[in-house]
């Protein structure tokens, strides 16, 4: 490269640079859906070439929230970044832009889209039904039409996951546990985006 003649940085997915170190396109990834009080991971990488440059990286997330990070050394920089999202802050279809620069003021932008979803009412417990099969049968009331995973302790400490059921219109749902503990046993249902 000439003296004095600097390249901007790039927004990259590292299976994205070529042999040569070449950026051959942009990229970024967020975890998609979520819903309104939930996290999301924002992911990719900043590729600056040039020697004793430093890029940062200005992250406007869509809901009025922003976030700088600064990489002290060109070359490639990897980077994963959570972002919180208001239970009461704007929902649907949010645009992420990430804007990378260098200090010589070059700069890439990218951008992605994430849903957010609006915060589900929590599923609350109706009964537990003890079957003649030994099951025993979970009734819950939710959201409609939202999809619950459902999760079982022993101890309230550490939770396993059953499997998932569908709310139907109103909001009802049932599941099936099969293997209850003998003595007793704790479940929760949690919302799936």
């Amino acid at each position: 490269m000439e003296p004095g003649v600097h390249e901007q940085p790039s927004l990259v997915c590292p299976s994205q640079l070529s042999s040569t170190g070449v950026v051959q396109s942009s990229a970024v990834g967020v975890t998609s859906p979520i819903f309104a009080g939930g996290t999301a991971t924002l992911t990719g990488s900043v590729f600056d070439p040039d020697l004793g440059d430093s890029a940062s990286l200005l992250i406007d997330w869509g809901d009025g929230g922003s976030d700088i990070v600064n990489f002290a050394t060109p070359g490639l920089n990897n980077f994963s970044l959570n972002h919180s999202y208001a239970e009461h802050g704007p929902t649907g279809t949010l645009a992420i832009n990430v804007t990378a620069t260098d200090a010589f003021g070059a700069s890439s932008a990218a951008n992605v889209s994430i849903l957010v979803k609006p915060a589900p009412q929590a599923a609350r417990f109706l009964g537990l039904v003890p079957l003649g099969t030994g099951h025993m049968l979970l009734q819950l009331q939710g959201s409609p039409t939202i999809t619950y995973r459902i999760e079982y302790s022993d101890n309230l400490v550490s939770w396993s996951e059953l499997g998932s059921a569908m709310a139907d219109g109103s909001g009802a749902l049932s599941f099936e546990d099969v293997a209850p503990a003998p003595t007793s046993r704790f479940y929760r249902a949690v919302a799936v985006p």
